[in-house]
């Protein structure tokens, strides 16, 4: 289990020390604080103080281990799955997509259809300025714009 923590963490936290890493560290306390009151009706009280438990900082660190990517890109958790779930699938089929390729490929996934306005003011500008996705124009049909992955 412990080797599974220092994987965890490893994976969380490259070599060099910066002040993204100790604000990661304080927003891992923060979901250890949260688990342990979650869980306060179980956890004995020392003059009116909850103790956290080795076991809220396992479970704190697996959770911890789902979200730790948008964390330190700064983006919803969701946009980092629909770059996941969406656009690195289409980039295997072409390099090059467009918006109607995006919409048809977040129907078969998630079931829904994606708004063009949605995309375009809510979404883009997260994968835009964090360099997950750039934006090209359509050399054939200059009201199109084409979309790729970059490389991370």
């Amino acid at each position: 289990m412990r080797k599974n923590v220092e994987e965890i963490l490893k994976k969380s936290f490259d070599e060099r020390v910066s002040g993204v890493h100790t604000r990661l560290v304080s927003r891992i306390f923060s979901v250890i604080k949260s688990i342990t009151l979650l869980n306060f009706h179980l956890r004995v009280k020392k003059e009116g103080v909850l103790e956290a438990t080795e076991k809220d900082a396992f479970e704190a660190l697996y959770l911890w281990d789902e979200i730790y990517q948008s964390q330190i890109l700064g983006v919803p958790p969701f946009i980092l799955e629909l770059c996941n779930l969406v656009l690195r699938p289409l980039e295997n089929e072409k390099k090059l997509f467009t918006l109607s390729d995006i919409q048809r490929k977040y129907f078969e996934v998630f079931g829904q259809s994606l708004l063009d306005w949605k995309f375009t003011r809510e979404i883009l500008p997260y994968l835009v300025n964090t360099g997950l996705i750039q934006v090209k124009p359509d050399e054939k049909d200059k009201r199109r714009k084409l979309y790729s992955i970059t490389e991370n």
